[in-house]
């Protein structure tokens, strides 16, 4: 069982998954729950754990977005037409 696998926990994170994507924000979410009366240990932890997600989301977005810039940088980079001289071109210049 993890740390934050208890009903209050689950109930708590469940509660601020659900409000975060409707746009609320974190704190005012945090100050909602203490004065629902949770304890602030758990509020607290909960909000630790969404914010650990949050960010651990958001570097794995920035680390797939520059793999997806480097990938396009290649095939531009590729897709570029290589202009050809003929052979008296070259040795003749033009």
């Amino acid at each position: 069982m993890h740390k934050h696998d208890s009903p209050t926990d689950r109930i708590l994170l469940d509660y601020l998954n659900k409000n975060l994507k409707k746009g609320y924000k974190l704190d005012h979410l945090r100050i909602i729950l203490l004065q629902q009366g949770y304890l602030r240990i758990d509020v607290d932890r909960a909000v630790a754990i969404i914010k650990e997600k949050t960010k651990k989301d958001q570097e794995e977005r920035d680390r797939r977005e520059e793999r997806e810039r480097k990938e396009k940088e290649v095939v531009e980079i590729v897709e570029e037409p290589i202009e050809k001289k003929g052979f008296f071109r070259r040795l003749f210049g033009g």
